[in-house]
């Protein structure tokens, strides 16, 4: 299981900060990964297997900046636009197969938005953009995270199983 914090996520007991080097992402996910670009400054990090990415800042020394954990796989025409197949290019090979607790929301690749307004209450704030499919969510009950959450979700919004989250660091 992955568990989300308000500044990363804990992933088989090792807290994994947004903003902390790239070095510790690949100690903690492990050595099975592959790099999208051929400059190692500038690459997003794909972990096959597990079905995660996690993108750079452009520093010198990058830090991870954006992760994405992939719950399914979206096609061409659920998305309505041509999508990477599984294993190129930023699509991992396989899709996220555990559990993810979303601070205290357990979603699955199962789990619709509707699912998630539902189990959240009050307590969460849902917004999805016009015309393109991604949806942003915070906790209203809680300090500001510093973390932006964001879901991959097709057409449907609410009715659709979330694809993907996303996890950015907020601006300082």
């Amino acid at each position: 299981m992955i568990e989300t914090t308000p500044t990363g996520l804990i992933y088989q007991g090792n807290a994994l900060n947004l903003g902390a080097p790239m070095s510790e992402w690949i100690q903690a996910l492990g050595q099975d990964y592959r790099s999208t670009q051929p400059s190692p400054g500038l690459t997003v990090l794909v972990w096959d297997k597990l079905g995660i990415r996690v993108y750079p800042d452009n520093g010198k020394s990058p830090n991870a900046s954006i992760v994405t954990i992939v719950l399914n796989h979206m096609d061409r025409e659920a998305a309505g636009f041509e999508v990477a197949a599984p294993g190129t290019e930023l699509e991992p090979l396989s899709v996220f197969i555990q559990p993810l607790s979303l601070q205290g929301l357990v979603i699955t690749n199962r789990t619709t938005l509707r699912d998630l307004r539902t189990a959240g209450g009050q307590a969460w704030d849902f917004s999805c953009t016009k015309g393109v499919a991604t949806c942003f969510t915070h906790r209203t009950d809680l300090a500001p995270d510093q973390l932006s959450i964001a879901f991959a979700v097709d057409g449907r919004i609410e009715d659709s199983v979330i694809y993907a989250v996303e996890l950015q660091r907020v601006a300082e």
